[in-house]
C-alpha cells in the first residue's frame, strides 16, 4: 500500500473478509484498523454518488475483456465458494 501512497493515494482500504477486518490507509497517517465494519467512509475524498457510477463503467468494461484464465474464480482468489482458504 505504500507505493500507491507515494504515487499520490489518498485513501486507501486493504479489505481481509477472513479476518473481517479493514486496513484504511491515508497519507502521513498511521495505518487505522476497524474490526467488522458495518460502513465504510470515504469522507471528503470519496463521493458515493461518483464512486457507484464509476465501479459500474469499469464493470462493463471488465465484462466485454476476453477470458484468457481458464482457471475457477476460486482459484485465482484462493478462497472456495464458502471464504475457505484453498490450500
Amino acid at each position: 500500500m505504500q507505493e500507491y501512497l507515494i504515487s499520490g493515494l489518498r485513501l486507501g482500504w486493504l479489505i481481509n473478509p477472513q479476518d473481517q477486518t479493514v486496513e484504511i490507509y491515508r497519507p502521513n497517517q498511521e495505518v487505522e484498523m476497524i474490526n467488522l465494519p458495518a460502513t465504510l467512509s470515504g469522507n471528503a475524498h470519496l463521493n458515493a454518488d461518483q464512486l457507484e457510477q464509476r465501479l459500474t463503467e469499469i464493470a462493463l468494461h471488465c465484462s466485454q475483456l476476453p477470458d484468457q484464465d481458464q482457471r475457477s474464480v476460486e482459484e485465482i482468489l484462493g478462497y472456495d465458494e464458502a471464504g475457505i482458504d484453498i490450500p
